[in-house]
């Protein structure tokens, strides 16, 4: 449990301490010539829909409990549920974790303090939105589990997504952003936004397996 303990501190911090320092007017891109402007949105700029190009399906709405003879004695599926959900959840939060601090946090940081120019932003944006797309595919082991424990892990897994579908829709506001060389204050606002609720998806998939975990330990 040590890597999920930690895991809630270190998301909330690397994910919005970015943005404390995008509140100028324009920001210079590197050593280009390409500026990011902050227009005012009432009267020049679209406002960016965030769910626009994006799948709000529910990745795991197709995985069905399937009732079987080889459904695990309790004792197996508490052992299953420490030696594989657990760890399956570690893995993908460090992934979801990585992500951001290799691609999508360099670059945002690099808009706002000139250390990057705008190609390799604009790179890593993109790539960032592509590893989170794979991402978006994570599906939690359950295979042998109860009805009552294959729900729970489903729910867990189903957090995650959520959280992993809201960091793509902030990337898509930068990448937006990006694109139409145009910076502006509400729309980082809106990213921002989509950000913490993505974090509180996050939480939200921890806490479900520490109950969970709890609730075997009994």
């Amino acid at each position: 449990m040590k890597l999920i303990l930690n895991f809630t501190i270190t998301i909330f911090v690397s994910s919005l301490f970015i943005f404390s320092g995008c509140s100028t007017n324009s920001h210079q891109i590197g050593n280009d010539s390409t500026s990011f402007e902050r227009t005012d949105q009432s009267e020049t700029a679209t406002p960016i829909d965030p769910n626009e190009g994006l799948s709000t399906e529910k990745i795991n709405s197709s995985v069905i409990h399937k009732s079987s003879a080889n459904e695990l004695s309790i004792e197996e599926q508490e052992q299953y549920i420490l030696e594989k959900v657990e760890p399956s959840l570690n893995e993908a939060l460090d992934n979801f974790l990585s992500i951001w601090e290799d691609s999508a946090a360099p670059a945002i940081v690099g808009m706002v303090d000139n250390s990057v120019n705008f190609n390799d932003g604009h790179e890593m944006l993109k790539s960032a939105y592509s590893q989170y797309k794979d991402l978006q595919t994570t599906q939690l082991p359950s295979e042998g589990l109860s009805k009552e424990n294959f729900d729970k892990v489903q729910a867990i897994n189903l957090e995650f997504i959520g959280a992993v579908e809201l960091r793509l829709k902030s990337l898509d506001i930068m990448l937006e952003m990006y694109e139409r060389n145009e910076f502006w204050h509400e729309n980082l606002k809106q990213s921002k936004k989509l950000l913490v609720e993505s974090n509180t998806k996050i939480a939200k998939s921890i806490s479900l397996l520490e109950q969970l975990i709890d609730y075997k330990n009994e």
